[in-house]
């Protein structure tokens, strides 16, 4: 083959003047030629018409069989040559943009040739080594099969399938006020429906797999939630007639919801006013006994504070001392949650910033404690109570810890005892039967003849003389 100079290249781009933009079904037949963004960028020509009428929407997960070429004909990947069909999530920045705004044009089973300038490529960079810089790029894409329920929780219990996208690209966050329209279906029976329901995202007051869907849609999607197990309702709610764990369907409109400022946008007062909130409102919540909760609560407001990059010297003084309490509350919820090695890292990172935190070396010796690292955790206490000697909680612990290393090596004794104990019985049951006969022969009685005497006086002379000779 031969290279083509740019300026045959150039030649050979394709004549965009007598492209089609209309949005009819023209466009699905063999050999229509589609200008996909109206712009010259994106040239599709149908080789092989897909069947129904659906196409797949941004969120779908597709499956597509591809070769790629340069406008030369140099092949520079093939999944065909691997046979191995290619997934990927649609309108989600995972591939190039003429991936994106060409494969949601198909139909399954549809074979197009796209043709993509650099803008929708891989633009000025190119991929080297095998896609120059500016390249013009030419797929053949084959649509095989989607699957238009996005997977929310990745375990299969909440699917949400798009049934109209929304604008922009915001969605809510934690602590955002949301506002949806909705009706929820059981057993195909609707059993609750309202308009302009307002709710806190992370407030749990609405069921688990619906918040977390929410989560994830902009303002004015319209989505179709499926939901079933621990992600439905906790237990059975007779007011609404559904039953706990019950798989649930909800058509939800994102109306509106609440944008609070991102920590960049924030001045340094700011930060820190909100940084004191969260984690007031994780206090709360940890008292209530909803330490989940708390946890995201002390962890949101440590982001207000842990970069220090903006801070003057007295601000990051100031940052510092408060990012201690929020380590120590996470340190907290880690251990009510038995997570022992996430516990460690937290009291770790306020140790680096103070060495004698009682707090921090209490609740690293907690861990350490329950995760079986005795010298670790007796390491931790007692550097505790040098610090303060009438700490009534670590002294605590530290008994504690003591009566658990005490109990351990007693168990320990009890079973290399019985070990042993085990090990000479079994010795014994092995022993020679002459050696048996021998530890068992009586005491030689009164008035042996004097030659089993003398032969008792030979044998006693010869042992000694034997163990005489060893000495030596």
């Amino acid at each position: 083959k031969t290279t083509r100079t740019m300026a045959d290249t150039t030649q050979a781009e394709p004549d965009l003047t007598e492209m089609s933009t209309d949005e009819n079904d023209e466009e699905y037949k063999v050999g229509a030629k589609i200008d996909v963004k109206g712009d010259g960028g994106i040239i599709k020509e149908i080789k092989v018409a897909g069947s129904g009428w659906e196409t797949p929407t941004k969120g779908s997960e597709v499956k597509v069989h591809y070769v790629g070429t340069l406008l030369s004909g140099d092949k520079f990947d093939s999944s065909r040559d691997r046979n191995d069909p290619f997934v990927f999530k649609l309108g989600q920045g995972r591939v190039i943009r003429g991936w994106d705004e060409g494969v949601k044009t198909m139909r399954k089973g549809e074979v197009s040739i796209f043709t993509l300038k650099p803008e929708y490529a891989y633009g000025e960079a190119g991929s080297p080594p095998k896609i120059p810089a500016n390249s013009t790029l030419v797929f053949e894409v084959e649509l095989l099969s989607w699957n238009s329920e996005e997977d929310v929780t990745t375990d299969g219990l909440v699917k949400k399938k798009l049934l109209a996208e929304g604008d922009g690209y915001d969605t809510p966050k934690e602590d955002s006020q949301v506002t949806i329209n909705y009706t929820a279906k059981s057993n195909g029976k609707v059993f609750d429906q309202k308009s302009g329901f307002k709710f806190v995202l992370g407030a749990e007051e609405v069921i688990e797999g619906l918040e977390r869907a929410v989560g994830g849609m902009k303002k004015g999607e319209k989505a179709l939630v499926s939901i079933q197990g621990a992600y439905s309702f906790k237990e059975d709610n007779k007011q609404l007639n559904v039953g706990k764990n019950s798989a649930v369907q909800y058509e939800v409109e994102l109306v509106d919801f609440t944008k609070e400022k991102s920590s960049w946008e924030m001045s340094t007062e700011e930060k820190f006013a909100a940084c004191e909130k969260a984690k007031n409102e994780g206090n709360d919540l940890f008292k209530a006994g909803k330490v989940d909760r708390a946890g995201k609560k002390y962890k949101k407001a440590l982001t207000f504070v842990e970069s220090e990059h903006s801070f003057d010297d007295a601000a990051k003084a100031k940052a510092k001392t408060l990012q201690v309490p929020c380590l120590l509350n996470i340190a907290a919820c880690k251990i009510k949650s038995k997570e022992w090695r996430a516990a460690i890292e937290n009291t770790n990172k306020v140790l680096e910033v103070d060495k004698s935190n009682v707090k921090a070396l209490f609740r690293r010796g907690q861990a350490h404690s329950e995760l079986d690292e005795w010298e670790e955790s007796k390491a931790d206490f007692k550097r505790a109570l040098e610090i303060d000697p009438n700490n009534a909680d670590v002294k605590r612990e530290m008994a504690r810890l003591q009566k658990k290393i005490t109990d351990y090596n007693q168990k320990d004794k009890k079973r290399y005892k019985n070990m042993f104990e085990r090990m000479s019985a079994m010795a014994e049951k092995e022993a020679p039967p002459a050696a048996a006969e021998a530890q068992q022969a009586p005491a030689a009685a009164g008035g042996e003849s004097k030659m089993q005497e003398d032969e008792e006086k030979e044998g006693s002379s010869a042992m000694e003389e034997d163990k005489k000779e060893v000495a030596q």
